[in-house]
């Protein structure tokens, strides 16, 4: 796209700005939105945000600080959701141990998956072929996500009427 350093350096400024309230306010943001809505949050704002990126152009590269926006809110969501439910759901004295290993996936089997399996892809049919990949690849798990959210909420709300009538 044809950016200067300056314009590089700036974009992981803007990155950062938008990730810091979130991760300020990020009771705030969990007690209104729930660990799965910020989850389903964060892959619809990749979504878009991936997606976006393989419609700039050298004459359209100004937009990647809007993105690059998003991209904060996707990275900051998702770390949000997964770190504080796994503390929920990890028993007394494992939270240490859970969160190296919630780290270790993302960064090792994640990235390392990621950067293999994303270099052979972009090598082989280019980066637009890549991102739009991913793109729909997220916009299929989003689905899932979703349809499994509902599903699980459907069956609690169940399970309490059942009790509750049994109780009755």
């Amino acid at each position: 796209l044809q950016g200067s350093t300056t314009m590089c350096g700036a974009i992981v400024g803007v990155t950062v700005l938008f990730e810091l309230p979130i991760f300020h306010y990020s009771g705030v943001i969990l007690d209104k939105m729930g660990h799965s809505n910020a989850l389903l949050a964060s892959f619809l704002s990749y979504v878009g945000r991936v997606w976006g990126y393989t419609l700039l152009t050298p004459e359209t590269k100004q937009w990647i600080f809007a993105l690059e926006m998003v991209h904060g809110i996707t990275f900051a969501l998702m770390w949000v959701a997964v770190v504080e439910k796994s503390r929920k759901l990890t028993p007394k004295g494992w939270g240490t141990t859970f969160q190296s290993l919630l780290g270790g996936t993302y960064s090792m089997l994640g990235q390392g998956l990621g950067a293999a399996l994303g270099g052979l892809v972009m090598e082989s049919y280019g980066s637009i072929v890549l991102f739009r990949g991913c793109s729909m690849l997220v916009a299929v798990l989003f689905v899932v996500r979703a349809v499994c959210s509902i599903v699980s909420k459907c069956c609690r709300r169940r399970s309490q009427l059942m009790d509750s009538i049994n109780e009755f």
